[in-house]
């Protein structure tokens, strides 16, 4: 993806793809810091039940993305809260929240009315059949201004989309962890305002043993979606899919790009990954899942496509967003929600878990460079390859 004399954009050190040679350096790489009031977000009103580590957060500096007066990020969030209303449809939704800091949150009433007739920042339910997951809301400037939002999400077809259409991939087997359901997939749908929301069709796009999505609009102008896919047979072990689409309807077959390899440990998996296009350079916030009988963390590395379309590993493969201690909120699983470097100062939630019923949001920082330093060890040079500045 990357052009190597490309002018006018930023150089990562992410991976060796400037280095010609270095003597005596070492890359080091920053740690997020977390909010000391996290977690920021949780699940407070009637109608949520629990908040799932999935969502999107967007950062409106100029106030033009219909968030209420003052606020200038907006958070769409998973809810699930199976067996609360009669109405299936209400048992996983999408949440909508907005804040002027990023640590202060509202929940605007300005959504679907429950079952049981409250007011709520509910946005979209699920099609009643299976659940609303790991919803992903992009904002996409050059799209007609009726459709200017763009959504991805888990569920399963309708019964009467179903009878209609028909299911357009196979049923898979079923597997340890994985109960298939004729249907199922990922869906897309758009929004003039981020808060209505209609469907693009009533099949989905990719079907199967995927979910935890995340989406982006490359710097080529296709748009991204990236998951987690099984590749098993016996069992759901999750790698990280992706497919792409020019028009937003016609999207590619679904391709694996990224899996563990004989350096990670025994029982790591990918659970997903936030991919975006970042001044040239494709970035991955890997969502790293240590599925071992005793740990089941899930923390966040650093990925990169290479200049041959091949995504690897970046950053020596260090926990850049790590879980918090035992008995902390954030013990069990942190997965960024929205990419990294927006203004100055990069800010993003991360969905955090602990073995407790109620799961929240919770806010970390980090630093933007235009080139991520090299500082040395001892010392030594460090030699780039060439290119114009």
């Amino acid at each position: 993806m990357t052009d190597m004399s490309a002018t006018g954009r930023k150089h990562l050190f992410v991976d060796d793809r400037w280095i010609s040679s270095t003597h005596g350096v070492y890359r080091q790489v920053p740690v997020a810091e977390k909010d000391p009031d996290n977690p920021l977000v949780v699940a407070d009103q009637p109608w949520e039940g629990g908040l799932n580590c999935f969502g999107t957060v967007l950062e409106d500096p100029a106030g033009c993305l219909g968030a209420s007066a003052g606020n200038r990020y907006r958070l769409w969030y998973q809810i699930y809260a199976r067996g609360r209303y009669d109405d299936p449809r209400f048992g996983s939704a999408i949440g909508y929240a907005e804040s002027a800091d990023g640590r202060a949150w509202t929940k605007p009433a300005i959504g679907m009315t429950t079952p049981r007739g409250e007011a709520s920042n509910i946005v979209a339910t699920c099609r009643g059949r299976g659940q609303l997951l790991s919803p992903a809301v992009l904002l996409d400037p050059q799209a007609p201004p009726e459709a200017r939002y763009r959504l991805l999400n888990w569920d399963a077809m309708s019964e009467a989309d179903l009878a209609a259409h028909g299911d357009p991939f196979p049923l898979p087997a079923r597997k340890q962890g994985w109960q298939p359901m004729a249907g199922e997939g990922l869906f897309t749908a758009t929004s003039p305002d981020g808060l209505s929301w209609r469907p693009c069709q009533p099949q989905p796009i990719v079907g199967g043993e995927v979910d935890a999505s995340a989406m982006s609009r490359q710097e080529d102008g296709r748009y991204a979606a990236y998951f987690k896919i099984g590749v098993r047979e016996e069992r759901h072990f999750r790698v990280v899919g992706r497919t792409r689409s020019g028009d937003f309807l016609t999207w590619e077959p679904a391709e694996v790009i990224l899996r563990p390899d004989w350096r990670d440990a025994e029982g790591t998996e990918f659970y997903g990954m936030s991919g975006f296009d970042y001044f040239g350079t494709r970035l991955g916030l890997l969502w790293v899942y240590r599925n071992s009988p005793d740990d089941k963390r899930v923390e966040v590395e650093l990925a990169a496509e290479g200049p041959d379309g091949i995504w690897q590993r970046a950053a020596d493969r260090r926990t850049i967003l790590p879980v918090g201690g035992a008995g902390s909120w954030s013990q069990a699983a942190r997965q960024p929600q929205g990419k990294a470097g927006a203004g100055h100062t990069g800010r993003s939630l991360a969905g955090c878990a602990r073995p407790r019923p109620v799961q929240g949001l919770s806010r970390r920082t980090g630093t933007r460079h235009d080139v991520v330093p090299l500082p040395t060890s001892s010392a030594g040079p460090a030699r780039t390859t060439s290119f114009r500045l």
